[in-house]
């Protein structure tokens, strides 16, 4: 908290997903007859917010 009832955060996420070989394969005649193509992902993501309680200073009561 950085005033009543204000905050703020910060969030960082880094993913990996692997490493996964796939094989194209050409039609008879054409080149290359088979292609190995290798697929990676890696997403970084970063979040950073500001957040706003109200009624801060009051407790919370339920009412039923």
């Amino acid at each position: 908290m950085f005033a009543p009832g204000w905050s703020v955060f910060g969030e960082y996420n880094y993913m990996d997903f692997g490493t996964r070989t796939l094989t194209f394969i050409a039609p008879p005649g054409l080149f290359p007859v088979g292609e190995h193509v290798n697929i990676s992902e890696r997403v970084q993501t970063a979040l950073f917010g500001v957040n706003y309680k109200f009624n801060w200073a009051q407790p919370v009561v339920a009412k039923y």
